[in-house]
């Protein structure tokens, strides 16, 4: 990759320059000046910690709840950070008191985390779990609302949707859907690890009942960065998975919620207090968010566009449906077992060893069927993704 910065410069990002990165959807990738942010908080925590943790803490965490909120246009006093969006979709399992005997419905491109918070949940008060199959390649958006629709029952009590779909990499519809689910009294919960600094939010017009959403992702803030999206309607249910003190209250939104949720126990909270800093210093590098999100997702399709036309396949969904990442079937070239092992680890250590790419090779919905997953964000180029098919081609 070629450096965003002058020689006699510091890199802003920290990934390693020998390496072609196109896994930013994985873990994302906090860049130099946002670190050195989160680094100056832990220090001054360090150096006076009952300050620290006293009457200054509340101010800045709601001062960062307040630039969030903006972000996402969404009323701060509906959001709570969370460590990561796993651990807000766990939340909201821990605080509802779903019917028994009813049904959750997930879609095939769940993420394993949130399908196994699911299968607990039911499990525990004897729900059956529906999973409405979206087909891939997808053709267009009406194939996927046409699945999720066709798997509600009386029964259904809730849906869980992903807004981007991890395996796949698909929008899904939710403009369409989650109304549609409202008007037949089915709760939402929308995982929206992928979304924030993907795709333009607006959190309190898009009508879920729950959005989870990471920060550590797109938007490149630290890891541990996340956050709960809660409709009013549901405050009084929520509950903390750990409880703990009250004493720490918000000075603009001293709500029971904000109560329940400001203090569970003494830990780091630098990477909460870095999303604006983040958010900022993004932008102070590449311009304003809109730019930045058209920008990866313009990229993206470059290298899908790249990538198909080098393997001789096509793309497995419409633009419309297309963001920042994209996920193309391989070929059958690759889909020979080899000594037994699934064929995605192999492919992604060569590809990792050979040429220095790190990318993700994801068996969905089988090891037999891989998936190549690509990302773009500003630390990557066109021609990352042209030395990835080049790659490909060489093995």
């Amino acid at each position: 990759m070629t450096p965003t910065t002058n020689a006699a410069e510091e890199p802003f990002w920290l990934l390693d320059p020998a390496v072609t990165f196109l896994n930013h959807g994985s873990f994302g990738a906090c860049p130099r000046p946002v670190m050195a942010v989160q680094e100056a908080l832990r220090r001054e925590m360090e150096a006076n910690p009952v300050l620290f943790f006293g009457d200054g803490l509340a101010p800045r965490l709601d001062d960062a709840l307040a630039c969030l909120a903006e972000f996402l246009a969404a009323d701060e006093g509906n959001l709570l950070f969370m460590s990561n969006a796993t651990t807000a979709v766990n939340t909201v399992f821990h605080s509802l008191r779903l019917p028994a005997g009813g049904e959750i419905l997930l879609t095939n491109h769940v993420y394993p985390a949130v399908r196994h918070t699911v299968m607990a949940a039911a499990e525990a008060v004897g729900l059956s779990v529906v999973e409405a199959r979206i087909p891939f390649p997808l053709r267009d958006a009406g194939e996927a609302v046409q699945a999720i629709l066709a798997a509600t029952t009386p029964r259904t009590a809730m849906a869980v949707l992903d807004h981007v779909t991890s395996p796949t990499a698909l929008i899904l519809p939710l403009e369409r859907l989650l109304p549609a689910l409202r008007a037949q009294g089915i709760l939402t919960l929308v995982d929206g690890a992928h979304a924030p600094g993907m795709i333009p939010l607006r959190l309190e017009e898009l009508g879920a009942d729950f959005y989870a959403g990471n920060l550590h992702k797109w938007v490149c803030a630290p890891k541990g960065a996340g956050f709960l999206w809660i409709d009013p309607r549901h405050h009084g249910t929520m509950r903390p998975l750990v409880e703990s003190n009250r004493n720490i209250r918000s000075r603009r939104c001293d709500t029971e919620l904000r109560r329940r949720f400001f203090w569970t126990g003494t830990r780091d909270l630098s990477s909460w207090l870095t999303v604006p800093a983040a958010l900022r210093i993004l932008q102070e590098r590449y311009g304003p968010w809109p730019g930045i999100m058209a920008a990866n997702r313009a990229l993206a399709l470059e290298g899908r566009d790249r990538l198909a036309a080098a393997l001789g396949i096509e793309a497995a969904a419409p633009d419309e449906l297309t963001g920042a990442m994209v996920s193309l079937p391989l070929p059958p070239p690759w889909r020979w077992p080899e000594e037994g092992e699934s064929l995605f680890l192999p492919l992604q250590r060569r590809l990792q060893s050979k040429f220095a790419i790190t990318v993700p090779i994801i068996p969905w919905p089988d090891p037999d069927h891989p998936l190549l997953r690509i990302s773009a964000h500003r630390h990557n180029q066109a021609s990352d993704y042209h030395r990835l098919a080049e790659a490909l081609l060489a093995l």
